[in-house]
């Protein structure tokens, strides 16, 4: 008689490492993804309507970071294959999706083909235009049979022409960094753009705009841009911003021009701005839009209090038996050069340590106080920046105002 003492079940499973996806649009076949324009004759080199087409390729890899063995592409095993064509949307101020491609007389989608080596493939037979590009996203979906681990892949492509006639526009901003030291230095400061065309000035040039931008939601490398007009209620910083004269649909119009004057005491500890210009030789429009090849520069204000050194004076020794109080004045150097207003910038606080204590003791604040005197005493002071210049705010974001409507600020 056997006897069975008893067993563990046990199931066993595969642990598949989750694959890493990658998704590049590249031209296929040797004819460019760039095309270039000459606005003199009007012709496109290459020309894909007439010529040969562009053929964009959606290289999706899906790769395992832990095998040597690499899978090239899973491009014969996509789904869901869908391209759009982005547009510009003026709500939102970004591009977004059109509608989707299918096959006809611009475009060519290769939804499956002979042995998957060119599924998904991007036919274009059109031509890309110098101030609005064509830019194209891609999307399809990968499953992978051994996980079932489904990747979506997602790729954006733009399809640039550049007009071999027409200047490349330059522009300027100067300063680009305006350090503020808050204790010298005048809270106004100008930035000024200048453009040229590459061979002259055309800051001044009718067929020239000027577009004022700060950037707000800071995250990285990424950030919105908020339009600067000089009345906008953002606007606090702005103390001008000059107009100049531009031609839009042949006639003459007001439009920003290329000075931007802030008070920096209200930008905080820092503001970043960005300038954009639009140069149209052959004349501006109203439905012109600023493009990729429109240039644009960044520049930014910052604050920055200077190294400084407190002192006092109006105390020393006495003879006075009976002298009951103090009264030392504080006073601030920079670069040996005394601070008048300082309270303005600062938080004043005398310390003393009596004869029995072991440490020094806040006693008293402000510019010249009364305190106590003390036989043996000691005594010093310190200075604490009081920040940037706040903007007062309710709990929806929105400025406070006074009864006079003036916004509210302090330290």
């Amino acid at each position: 008689m056997v006897m069975i003492i008893g067993s563990k079940t046990r199931k066993l499973n595969v642990k598949y490492t989750p694959l890493d996806a990658i998704c590049e649009i590249v031209p296929y076949g040797g004819v460019p993804d760039r095309q270039a324009y000459n606005s003199r004759d009007g012709g496109w080199s290459p020309n894909y309507k007439t010529g040969a087409h562009l053929c964009l390729f959606p290289h999706c890899n899906a790769i395992n970071p832990n095998s040597e063995t690499v899978k090239n592409y899973v491009n014969d095993e996509l789904t869901s294959i869908a391209w759009y064509e982005l547009v510009y949307n003026f709500a939102s101020k970004k591009y977004v999706r059109g509608t989707q491609i299918s096959t006809g007389d611009d475009y060519e989608v290769i939804g499956d083909s002979s042995g998957g080596l060119i599924k998904g493939m991007l036919i274009v037979k059109k031509n890309s235009s110098v101030n609005d590009p064509i830019r194209l996203e891609f999307e399809a979906s990968y499953t992978n049979p051994l996980s079932k681990q489904v990747i979506r892949y997602l790729g954006q492509k733009t399809v640039f022409c550049d007009d071999t006639e027409r200047p490349i526009p330059v522009l300027h901003v100067s300063p680009m960094v305006s350090v503020w030291n808050p204790l010298t230095d005048a809270k106004n400061v100008t930035f000024e753009a200048i453009l040229t065309d590459g061979k002259t000035d055309v800051t001044n040039s009718k067929n020239t705009r000027f577009f004022w931008y700060r950037k707000t939601n800071i995250s990285g490398e990424t950030y919105s841009l908020e339009l600067i007009t000089g009345s906008a209620d953002k606007d606090i910083d702005v103390v001008s911003l000059p107009t100049k004269t531009a031609i839009v649909d042949g006639e003459d119009v007001t439009v920003s021009g290329n000075k931007l004057t802030i008070d920096r005491d209200l930008i905080g500890d820092a503001e970043y701005y960005v300038c954009k210009a639009m140069y149209r030789v052959d004349g501006l429009k109203s439905s012109d839009s600023l493009g990729d090849t429109d240039p644009s520069e960044e520049f930014a204000a910052l604050r920055k209090m200077p190294a400084y050194e407190p002192s006092y004076s109006g105390v020393g020794d006495t003879d006075d038996e009976n002298l009951s109080y103090i009264n030392p004045t504080a006073h601030l150097f920079v670069k040996n050069t005394e601070i008048n207003n300082i309270e303005e910038f600062f938080k004043i606080r005398w310390h003393v340590k009596v004869p029995g204590d072991t440490d020094f003791k806040v006693v008293a604040e402000g510019l010249s106080p009364k305190i106590p005197f003390v036989n043996g005493m000691a005594l010093y002071n310190t200075m604490e920046d009081l920040g940037a210049t706040k903007i007062f705010v309710d709990d929806n974001g929105n400025y406070l105002v006074d009864e006079d409507g003036a916004i509210i600020v302090g330290k």
